[in-house]
């Protein structure tokens, strides 16, 4: 089931109760089963591949615990996790490239697992976290499960760290009224996020980027920029709606999102957008291969790496590849130009790398290289012959949309200049206006919502 779904809705009001009604590791098993049903609920057989995975590392962290021989260990945990995320993610991809080239290769049109990376991913920074003396093996199986397997970030993340997550899990939560309303404020900003700002983007982002061959010009830049804060609205709307379900329960996810689009570096991007993969990159490859204390070439090959990495981590296509390739050398041109004593004003930077970024969100979003070479190479041409519409959608609609983004980047802004969460600042206002605020929400995401139900762009990770 999707957050922006009825039965999520349902879900979330059965779920939230019983889990308050229970105490100790009532909790914890509720949580567990849960959860479970909330994946199975795409495909129930795929439960087992979680199950697998996760048994093989509690059990693996067990044993670490008591061996003086940590390695083997640590081996079969992510042989493990990497052989389930290779069948699953990359073997059909790599089969296909290299029959592409003379192979015959058969595929094997496995199901996905919804989420796969980013369950894989937190399983194995415990393991890892684990082989390195950062923290303790957990002994109950129940609660890494639920770390592993917990709803709210199962599917799309933030990625959670053992340190930050199992020791919640293992105190008992205190109902607090404030941090219920807290979290379901949160989640109200993300259902309209997702519902009446990105949904509505993607009407004019998908039949361009479905068939890019017959727009030429403004189509193209637009769907681009519309683009860019659909994704946005979509991946953070989700965030949003997560880290409130897990708060109303007392729990707190990490933060994944801190205005991207007001940063003035790519650098910096990075340190505001998927922060929780960003960090996971950082921790667990691109510092034990050395990080920036090593010389100028192998710091620029730790960071191709990690990009490469990271691009590869979206998806199975060389459309990721090279997304993540440039934005590795994106850093280091950064660098090469940081050692320039330019001083350049800020709206310059923050505007500079925003077309940046929207220059690599060609590759995410096209469905090929050659879509994305096509896209890149028209998006400032012009030819009479080509269709210049989408599918004759109005100036209105076009103008919803620009004013849906400009509210946005305003209320943004407003969060920048105070460095706050959206939840927070509303907490700061006077009751009537934040009645008016939830009142605004609500109906702009009953009657201003895009009337059907679609998936969260990263599910598909």
């Amino acid at each position: 089931m999707t957050f922006n779904s009825l039965a999520f809705v349902l879900f979330f009001l059965t779920v939230t109760p019983v889990y308050w009604m229970l105490r100790g590791q009532g909790r914890i098993y509720w949580l567990a089963l849960a959860s479970a049903y909330f994946y199975m609920y795409w495909n129930p057989y795929l439960i087992l591949v979680i199950i697998f995975s996760t048994s093989v590392d509690y059990f693996a962290g067990l044993a670490m615990a008591r061996s003086e021989r940590k390695r083997p260990w640590l081996v079969l945990s992510l042989s493990a996790n990497l052989g389930i995320l290779s069948l699953f993610k990359y073997y059909d991809f790599l089969a296909a490239s290299a029959n592409s080239l003379g192979a015959q290769i058969p595929l094997l049109g496995l199901i996905l697992p919804i989420g796969i990376s980013f369950h894989t991913f937190q399983a194995m920074s415990y393991i890892l976290d684990l082989y390195a003396g950062r923290i303790q093996a957990e002994r109950s199986y129940p609660r890494y499960l639920v770390y592993v397997l917990f709803y709210p970030q199962l599917v799309s993340g933030p990625i959670e760290r053992a340190h930050q997550f199992l020791h919640q899990l293992a105190a008992d939560r205190v109902f607090v009224s404030e941090r219920v309303i807290s979290g379901l404020r949160m989640m109200l900003w993300g259902f309209f996020k997702k519902t009446v700002i990105a949904d509505r983007l993607a009407l004019y982002v998908n039949p361009v980027y479905a068939s890019p061959e017959q727009f030429v010009g403004p189509p193209l830049a637009v769907a681009t920029v519309f683009f860019a804060f659909q994704i946005y609205c979509d991946f953070s709307g989700y965030t949003d709606i997560a880290r409130g379900a897990a708060r109303v329960m007392g729990y707190e996810l990490m933060v994944n999102f801190r205005r991207p689009y007001f940063s003035v570096s790519v650098a910096d991007f990075w340190r505001r957008w998927h922060i929780s993969l960003s960090t996971w990159f950082r921790d667990y490859v691109y510092l034990p291969l050395g990080g920036n204390r090593v010389s100028t070439a192998r710091w620029a090959f730790n960071v191709m790496v990690v990009f490469l990495l990271s691009g590869i981590w979206h998806g199975a296509n060389w459309t990721f590849a090279v997304w993540g390739a440039l934005h590795g050398v994106y850093l280091l041109v950064e660098r090469l130009l940081s050692r320039l004593s330019w001083k350049i004003p800020r709206f310059v930077l923050i505007l500079s790398t925003f077309v940046l970024v929207c220059i690599s969100w060609v590759l995410f979003r096209a469905q090929s290289l050659e879509d994305a070479v096509y896209v890149l190479g028209h998006m400032f041409a012009s030819d009479p012959q080509l269709i210049h519409s989408w599918n004759g959608v109005g100036a209105v609609s076009l103008t919803a949309c620009w004013g849906l983004i400009a509210l946005l980047m305003i209320v943004q802004g407003a969060q920048e200049r105070h460095w706050l969460h959206m939840e927070e600042m509303v907490a700061c206002w006077r009751r009537p206006t934040r009645w008016a605020w939830y009142l605004a929400m609500l109906l702009g995401i009953l009657f201003g919502g895009v009337d059907k139900t679609s998936e969260f762009i990263y599910f598909q990770f």
